[in-house]
Formats: structure tokens, C-alpha cells, sequence
């Protein structure tokens, strides 16, 4: 952060005031220092063929798959009790007819 400026830039996701400080932060690191600087389009611990992108994708993917397991766990607990209440009025019926038949 530019050390004349007293509030950090938010307009954007993150400032570039805020992002050049995080990287200084991340090429001060203690394996950046001993592996050296990152090489252009890759991502250190994760294997051959990693890049930022794939990985970005890979988080964003998990982040769908969760979001639709929760909706799938709330839908299936809708689907239980609605099944009750059809039971339920299913035997209503079958009450009502068997008083309609008895009168």
C-alpha cells in the first residue's frame, strides 16, 4: 500500500494498492525463499500440469458441488414429508369412504 494513501482501494475486488502488498507478503515466504521465485503459469505443491487457472476452476467446482448436494439434502427432506402427509391423506380418504358406505 502507497504509504501516502490512508484508506486501502475497495472499489474493486481487491485494490491493487491491497494485491501488490499480499504479493510482496507471498514473495517474502519462507519456501518462496528457499524454491526461489514462481515460475509463469504454474502452482507450486500440487503436481505436474497445475495451473492457476485449473486450480481456480477445481475450487470453483466444489463450491457448485456442495452448493447442490445441500440443495439435494434440502429437497429430499421436503420429498419425505410430503410423502407423509399423501399417507396421511390417503388414510383420511379411505376413512371417509368407509363412513360413506357404513350410512
Amino acid at each position: 500500500m502507497r504509504t501516502t494513501q490512508k484508506l486501502a482501494h475497495t472499489m474493486e475486488r481487491k485494490g491493487y494498492p491491497r494485491m501488490a502488498h499480499d504479493m510482496q507478503k507471498i514473495r517474502d515466504d519462507a519456501i518462496a525463499r528457499v524454491l526461489g521465485p514462481e515460475r509463469r503459469a504454474r502452482v507450486r505443491g500440487l503436481g505436474f500440469g497445475a495451473t492457476p487457472s485449473r486450480v481456480d476452476a477445481q475450487i470453483q467446482s466444489n463450491r457448485r458441488v456442495r452448493e447442490l448436494e445441500s440443495q439435494l439434502q434440502t429437497q429430499s427432506e421436503r420429498m419425505g414429508t410430503l410423502e407423509e402427509k399423501v399417507e396421511a391423506l390417503l388414510k383420511l380418504s379411505q376413512q371417509v369412504n368407509f363412513i360413506c358406505n357404513v350410512l
